[in-house]
């Protein structure tokens, strides 16, 4: 079948998914972000939702629904208006499942959801936290927002967040292999928080 004529914006006209991270999996390149409503009061307002389509065919999209919803996190607060679900990630564990990591506005942690399919209904998995057990955000660093996340070749996972998205991956990557010379940042960014998730991600679990 011949393949349609792609078009800017190439959602449908009703859909608002800004902050998006494409991912390939199995010939299908899966979009994820942020979710604004239609006249929606704030940024941020609607759940996780997906969209797919065959790498070789991008105007043709198809809608997942719903993947995550902002109550399956514990530490939801109660009032949604400002504390919404921004820009997310996911990425594939050595496990071969799919984490798709958050952050929510009220909380200031990093939080990860979990799911055997790239578009299937995630489930809380729970937070990023340091070796000692503290979440990331609660030690009064800077405020650390839109996390992305970097599988090595190595199976390492890096995670970089706002502000200093550029220093943290280079943290992650000199701590690995120091002889290889680091990303070049902006002399203003300060270092985000840089976990290694093979070692200290969720106490809970060890990926």
């Amino acid at each position: 079948m011949k393949a349609k004529q792609a078009f800017n914006p190439y959602l449908p006209s009703w859909e608002y998914v800004p902050d998006a991270e494409p991912h390939i999996v199995d010939g299908r390149v899966y979009v994820y972000g942020s979710h604004d409503l239609f006249n929606g009061i704030n940024f941020c307002f609607g759940d996780y939702v997906c969209w797919s389509a065959p790498v070789d065919d991008l105007a043709n999209w198809k809608y997942h629904g719903c993947i995550y919803k902002r109550e399956q996190d514990p530490a939801a607060p109660r009032v949604r208006v400002t504390n919404g679900l921004s820009a997310p990630d996911m990425v594939v564990g050595p496990d071969g499942r799919y984490y798709l990591y958050y952050f929510m506005g009220g909380t200031k942690m990093i939080s990860v959801a979990v799911c055997d399919e790239p578009a299937g209904k995630y489930e809380f998995y729970g937070y990023v936290k340091y070796q000692d057990g503290t979440p990331i955000g609660k030690r009064n660093e800077p405020f650390q927002f839109d996390p992305g996340c970097l599988m090595e070749l190595t199976r390492r996972t890096c995670l970089r967040l706002s502000p200093g998205m550029i220093s943290t991956i280079s943290a992650c990557l000199r701590a690995r292999r120091p002889k290889e010379r680091p990303m070049r940042s902006s002399p203003s960014a300060k270092p985000a928080p840089c976990v290694n998730l093979t070692e200290n991600i969720i106490s809970s679990t060890v990926l």
